[in-house]
């Protein structure tokens, strides 16, 4: 540290940069005067004891020559005193003389002594002090280098309030900023995990009444100036709640010191001991010093942030624009060919975008492309990028996108019609367009792949019949198959093109037919035999599962009707219930209609529904009151694809469950490892202790048939018997061992 104020180089010769952060002139002012003022004030207790030692001697020479002059033995003659008398007057002399001189030593002695002990004591005090101003003067270049380092408001202010407390000796800091002096800080940041007291101080700021004074910190923040209490307990004879609660933690000095961000928003320094006359007039100055320069810190970073949301944000929706965009799209290319990845791009246009705008003016089609990207943000993954590229035109980019095929059926909901309110009076459907690319069969840069994307939505667009398409004709093909098959899905039903197929369950001892899943097929002209796969999918996603699903119940009970009378009595037979279908509020009310219409009573039949694992898991509080009044109907539940979800098993304790259904890849691996084999026989002593019955599904071979029976699984389904099969081939099987 410099000691001498003409050493620096002055703040005219050498300008700081933009952003730079200098240790304040003040500061350095301070500390390099401390040790100035000391030196003077030693010089000056020299010169004071130089002067107080030449009196003494003064006074001890005249006393010493009036008595030798006095007591002489040329004064003495004069005097008729006889010899003996002399000799006495001669020792008396010395021993005058010796003790005046032992009297002045000790004298002498005993005042330089108490005048260097006062000088140690002094020299203490203000050694103390110096090392205080250093320890502020660390503090201010510790902070300004934090300053310099820090780019976000919270992390800076937690970073200070650590150097606080670390290096400042203070028993706890915090500060805070906010928008307005008159309330408490919208953002606080402490230097304890432990914020019991500042949760208590905040409190407090509702609770306070109007003639209170309040806490130092809180009303330096309002008066906007410092405020220092050095002795708490002394403060007032009728202690205000703030000192209570300051005592209660043992904290007897506080300061506060505000600052001001060049935005306007107010801030303060709040900083606490546990010694009186903690905060010095030197450290006080120190202190507003680095109170300001937090405040400096704080604007620049709202300064540069700023700066960096206008160059890299657009002004109408405050979407990403198109140099960030490209910026993270590159960023996730760079990464997909070694995580084996695939990067989509999406962009989407406003249909009638400009007779919007023409109809309700700028502010109205401002107001819908921002909302337009809002509700397009809301359909994607937190990863993702939404941004507006140009004019109506906004991108999307799907980062870390498994198959290509994930980005069409995304493409696809994010094309589908919302409604919006434009103004008062006028709500609109909302209609999109939507190009797409992906990466990397369209291009292996941004811009090349935004232009594919943007080249696939003007195709689009020139066809009002299509709302998606995509650069790759592949995926075109593949889009349009999907626009068919939801469309040709939808009318299904009323063309009769549903069938429902059953595979055969065994009684796994004996081989013989117990009961019977039932399975939707679809069969369409255009489209040929659709996998259940794709269709039972695209039914999930659009709702049509329900009315599916009421399909497939209504086709199993006249089943059972017929197969009844055919005298397959206690014959059972599976359906499988979806989540939205259990979870739809008129379920119940629609069974029973449909049964009341079959003239079909549960409790004579054998018909059993089936929910996956993990409907139950993740929507058992839901859907525990349904399952039980399907109990009370006289229904059967069955426990889908057990063994999959990782979850408690005390779930099932809640429930009325009758079996449980062993997921077919579990079965798969039997023979294969032994883990598997152990898990099997983990899940039917579970269920025998639980008095359920198990059926095995995914049986193909003759090793896991003879395993299962080993463990003592009860049923069983798969290949290995046969494979889904129309009515007339079912009944075929009445009566006869697989």
């Amino acid at each position: 540290m410099p000691h001498k104020a003409k050493s620096r180089t002055r703040p005219e010769e050498n300008p700081t940069k933009e952003g730079d952060f200098k240790l304040n002139e003040d500061a350095l002012n301070i500390i390099e005067q401390a040790p100035e003022f000391e030196r003077s004030s030693i010089v000056a207790s020299k010169v004071r004891y130089s002067s107080f030692a030449l009196r003494i001697v003064l006074i001890y020479l005249t006393i010493a020559c009036t008595i030798a002059i006095a007591l002489s033995d040329s004064v003495l003659s004069l005097f008729q005193i006889s010899q003996e008398v002399l000799s006495w007057i001669a020792i008396a002399k010395i021993w005058v003389l010796i003790i005046l001189s032992a009297g002045l030593l000790y004298y002498l002695i005993r005042n330089r002594t108490n005048i260097l002990l006062e000088q140690q004591e002094y020299l203490k005090e203000t050694l103390k002090k110096i090392q205080r101003l250093e320890k502020a003067h660390q503090l201010i270049i510790q902070s300004n280098h934090a300053i310099v380092r820090i780019r976000d408001k919270e992390q800076l202010l937690k970073e200070i309030c650590q150097i606080l407390s670390e290096h400042g000796q203070f028993n706890y800091a915090w500060i805070g900023i906010g928008e307005s002096a008159e309330h408490q800080p919208d953002m606080i940041v402490t230097s304890d995990k432990n914020n019991h007291y500042l949760h208590l101080l905040l409190e407090g700021i509702h609770a306070a009444s109007v003639n209170e004074r309040g806490e130092p910190a809180l009303s330096a923040l309002r008066k906007k100036y410092p405020v220092i209490v050095n002795d708490v307990d002394g403060f007032s004879k009728k202690p205000f709640s703030w000192q209570t609660r300051a005592l209660a933690f043992h904290f007897q000095s506080i300061a506060g010191f505000p600052f001001k961000m060049v935005s306007g928003t107010q801030g303060v320094m709040a900083l606490y001991a546990k010694e009186k006359n903690f905060f010095n007039e030197e450290e006080v100055a120190l202190l507003r010093i680095l109170a300001t320069d937090i405040g400096y810190g704080l604007s620049d970073i709202e300064n540069k942030s700023q700066i960096h949301h206008a160059a890299n944000y657009d002004v109408v929706t405050n979407l990403p624009n198109r140099q960030l965009y490209e910026d993270r799209m590159n960023q996730f290319i760079s990464r997909a060919p070694y995580d084996k990845r695939y990067v989509g791009v999406i962009v989407i246009a406003i249909d009638n975008f400009s007779k919007t705008s023409e109809s309700f003016g700028q502010a109205i089609s401002d107001k819908l492309l921002t909302e337009t990207g809002i509700h397009l943000s809301s359909l994607v993954r937190d990863g993702d990028t939404v941004a507006r590229l140009a004019h109506n035109q906004i991108g999307i980019m799907l980062a870390d996108v498994a198959a290509a095929l994930d980005v069409a059926r995304i493409a696809q909901k994010l094309v589908r019609p919302f409604s919006l309110q434009l103004t008062k009076e006028h709500e609109v459907k909302i209609h999109l367009h939507a190009g797409v690319a992906i990466y990397p069969y369209d291009g292996e840069t941004a811009p090349a792949l935004i232009e594919n994307a943007i080249h696939a939505l003007q195709e689009v667009e020139s066809d009002s019949h299509i709302e998606c398409g995509f650069y790759s004709q592949k995926m075109s093909s593949g889009i349009k198959y999907n626009q068919q098959l939801k469309e040709s899905l939808m009318h299904s039903l009323e063309r009769n093109e549903l069938i429902l197929y059953y595979q055969p369950i065994v009684d796994i001892r004996n081989r013989q037919i117990i009961g019977a899943e039932g399975l939707s097929r679809w069969r369409n002209a255009n489209l040929g035999d659709v996998s259940p796969i794709q269709f039972i999918t695209e039914a999930e996603e659009s709702g049509f599962i329900i009315p599916l699903g009421e399909w497939v119940i209504k086709t199993a009970c006249q089943q059972l009707i017929a197969w009844q009378q055919a005298e397959q009595d206690n014959f059972i037979l599976t359906v499988n219930i979806s989540a939205k279908q259990i979870m739809h509020p008129q379920f119940l009310a629609r069974l029973n209609q449909l049964f009341e219409e079959l003239n079909f009573d549960p409790k004579r039949y054998q018909l059993c529904f089936e929910i996956a694992e993990s409907v139950l898991v993740n929507e058992l509080k839901s859907a525990i009151q349904t399952l039980f009044e399907l109990r009370r109907l006289g229904l059967k539940i069955i426990i889908d694809d057990f063994g999959t979800s990782y979850s408690s098993l005390s779930y099932l304790n809640q429930l009325p469950v009758n079996i449980l259904k062993i997921d077919s890849t579990i079965v798969r691996n039997l023979g294969r490892d032994q883990n598997t084999h152990s898990l099997v026989r983990g899940i039917l002593a579970f269920a025998k202790g639980m008095k359920l019955k198990t059926i095995a599904e995914g049986v193909e071979t003759e090793q896991q048939m003879q395993m299962l029976v080993d463990v003592g699984c009860d049923y069983a389904q798969g290949y290995l018997f046969s494979a889904p099969v129309a009515v007339k081939n079912m009944e075929s099987f009445f009566g006869k061992k697989l």
